[in-house]
């Protein structure tokens, strides 16, 4: 506590090392009795220091703005390779067949490639940390047996959440879903298509809660910094006009309040367990149970028959999927306080 009062009050603090020892000795109980000020994030966040004390190091402005340029050439390089390694391998046939295959926008095949495909950010991401910041991709995650137990909670905790949400009313909906894959094939296909969303939703969250959080919170205090540039970054590529028309903008300010919540979740945990849990079981809903339909709709069992660019429908739906995600989001920081 003494550490945190020079930061705020160096002249108290000053007045009483500069006392004798019976002054500063009931000095440092006045400190020590005092209420810890709601405000200060340092304070809410008190795990967020261990998580970020690899980044200390290495937290150089220039050495972020790099890390963010090789980590999308890296990307871009893995994706080219893995296409070339398909090419020289398999040859012509293998690659028109793959090439049918995931082409179709509305088939599990172009959800499943695309899902995988995102992993290679996990990947560029860690060797951008080994390469540039000299530390291990492991320090990305935190203590790796407390992410899990942490993770594991929030997935029972949002599971809870989503059963009482189902049985509750009202149970009445202008929008029926309908029946998009067979329950067969769906069924078949259920656990690499969970395979895919952990390995895509651990590498976002590997870049924007923890590199990229982790780097800015290294250098800076505010999370109006380390909180709110991932944020933005990350609502600036869920900013589609030509999937969503109108609704475009709706659909990058959920992806800030999602964006907000991880961020939060990610350092009040001091790991990335509950941000990864949390992203995975928010994308599993909405890509494996309840999509939209022509709406990277290749792998749910029903969808909602509505297009993203409904000014009316959609939304609705936004809002209602804003007020779930609060609600999953007060859910997950309960069940990381267990």
């Amino acid at each position: 506590m003494s550490n945190l009062v020079i930061g705020w009050l160096p002249g108290k603090v000053c007045l009483g090392l500069s006392d004798r020892a019976g002054a500063r000795k009931r000095l440092t109980h006045r400190i020590a009795e005092r209420p810890s000020p709601p405000y200060l994030p340092r304070m809410r966040y008190a795990a967020h220091q261990r998580f970020i004390e690899p980044a200390r190091p290495t937290k150089e402005p220039w050495r972020l703005i790099a890390g963010l340029l090789l980590l999308m050439v890296l990307f871009l390089a893995l994706n080219w390779g893995l296409d070339a390694v398909i090419a020289l391998l398999g040859g012509r046939e293998l690659s028109t067949a793959l090439t049918r295959l995931t082409q179709d926008q509305s088939g599990p095949g172009f959800a499943l490639a695309s899902l995988f495909r995102l992993g290679f950010l996990g990947v560029a991401c860690i060797l951008t940390v080994r390469t540039l910041h000299r530390r291990g991709g492991r320090s990305l995650f935190g203590d790796t047996k407390r992410a899990l137990g942490q993770g594991g909670r929030v997935l029972v905790a949002l599971a809870l959440l989503y059963a009482a949400i189902a049985v509750l009313p009202p149970w009445g909906s202008d929008l029926q879903p309908e029946p998009n894959l067979p329950f067969g094939l769906w069924l078949s296909l259920l656990p690499l298509s969970l395979v895919a969303i952990i390995v895509q939703s651990g590498a976002e969250e590997l870049v924007f809660r923890g590199y990229l959080q982790q780097q800015l919170a290294a250098r800076f205090a505010s999370p109006l910094i380390w909180a709110a540039l991932p944020t933005a970054l990350f609502a600036a590529l869920h900013y589609a006009p030509a999937l969503a028309g109108e609704n475009a903008g709706l659909v990058a300010l959920w992806a800030a309040a999602f964006g907000i919540a991880a961020a939060d979740l990610t350092a009040r945990a001091g790991t990335l367990g509950p941000a990864i849990a949390f992203h995975a079981f928010n994308n599993a809903t909405a890509l494996l149970l309840l999509g939209v339909a022509g709406n990277f709709d290749g792998l749910a069992l029903y969808v909602l028959p509505v297009e993203m660019t409904d000014t009316a429908a959609i939304p609705a739906l936004m809002l209602v999927d804003l007020c779930i995600l609060f609600v999953g989001w007060l859910a997950a920081r309960l069940a990381i306080r267990a």
